[in-house]
């Protein structure tokens, strides 16, 4: 997931009273609002765990920002490329999919690191040592498969460790 604007080259750059679209998705506004708690620019409700946050936990907006959450995430490209918003957020997938790169289109790219929306290989309670499961990992995690998909995507998905 990244924050695109063909307005401003940063989230600092936003000027007060930005309007930010988003997807009408409301299990991802943790997600889209990490973003802008990351950069200092919002504050959330002690205690609240960011992949639980929802606008209405913001409690300090030094920008005035809004955030249009009424659009399908599939619209999100099409606003981008008009330029009807000072910026974006569109999941990697639909990025991908409209030949924008989020690693060299983007202002502001979701980091990796301690993601709380990373994909994980889950199994059945017992079965995680099991022979196949074990190669699954295996493969997933080899230098051929990050290769490929560090190719692939150019930075919107980012391989196993």
């Amino acid at each position: 997931m990244a924050v695109y604007s063909k307005k401003y080259k940063s989230l600092k750059e936003l000027p007060k009273g930005a309007t930010i679209y988003v997807s009408n998705n409301p299990a991802e506004q943790g997600r889209f609002l990490k973003f802008f708690v990351d950069e200092g620019l919002i504050k959330l409700k002690d205690g609240v765990k960011i992949q639980d946050a929802t606008f209405k936990d913001i409690t300090e907006n030094k920008k005035d920002l809004k955030f249009n959450h009424q659009q399908a995430a599939e619209y999100l490209p099409k606003i981008y490329q008009n330029q009807d918003a000072d910026a974006v957020i569109i999941n990697s997938n639909f990025a991908i999919d409209q030949k924008l790169s989020p690693k060299k289109d983007s202002i502001a790219l979701e980091k990796a690191e301690n993601n709380p929306y990373a994909n994980l290989i889950a199994v059945q309670k017992g079965h995680k040592d099991d022979k196949k499961v074990k190669e699954l990992v295996k493969a997933l995690q080899s230098k051929e498969v990050k290769d490929y998909i560090n190719k692939k995507y150019d930075g919107a998905v980012v391989p196993a460790e």
